[in-house]
């Protein structure tokens, strides 16, 4: 199955807000996860670069998932 129609995520209209928003809850969800995911899940958080840094870019995530399955 091909998607061919991608929905502008308009990253650059995030306020840092926004932003501080993704971190705060990235980071609560991290501390969760471990012990609690598989680590294959962990390791594909890791692959995609999801980090609590900043909201991910849909563009890059599609691209390495791309890369990664076809």
């Amino acid at each position: 199955m091909t998607f061919n129609t991608f929905l502008d995520q308009q990253w650059d209209t995030y306020t840092p807000e926004e932003h501080a928003l993704w971190r705060l809850l990235a980071l609560r969800q991290y501390e969760i996860l471990q012990g609690r995911a598989v680590q294959v899940f962990i390791d594909g958080i890791d692959f995609l670069g999801i980090s609590p840094t900043g909201i991910p870019k849909f563009t890059e995530l599609n691209e390495k998932l791309t890369e990664r399955t076809g």
